[in-house]
């Protein structure tokens, strides 16, 4: 029995990446200021993919999130639409 999800209506707006402390990253909505932080750094490599085309090709872990952090650190700053971080 499949359930039926509901999609509310959600304005995209647009959020950027900040470097936290501590070797952590904050994803800050550019309308309100609001913030995510991001510390585990197994999730760092899907952080790097939303901000752009980080990891090219399959690797390890360790070596997935040495490339995500290199990135991330290369691209602090950058502006992207808000992928539903913020989302309703």
């Amino acid at each position: 029995m499949s359930i039926p999800i509901e999609y509310g209506t959600y304005e995209q707006g647009k959020v950027r990446l900040e470097q936290g402390d501590f070797g952590t990253y904050l994803i800050v909505n550019c309308e309100t200021g609001a913030d995510i932080l991001i510390q585990s750094d197994t999730d760092f490599p899907s952080l790097a993919i939303d901000f752009g085309p980080a990891i090219e090709e399959p690797l390890g872990l360790t070596e997935s999130i040495e490339k995500a952090i290199d990135y991330l650190d290369d691209n602090i700053g950058t502006t992207i639409d808000d992928l539903g971080y913020f989302g309703e």
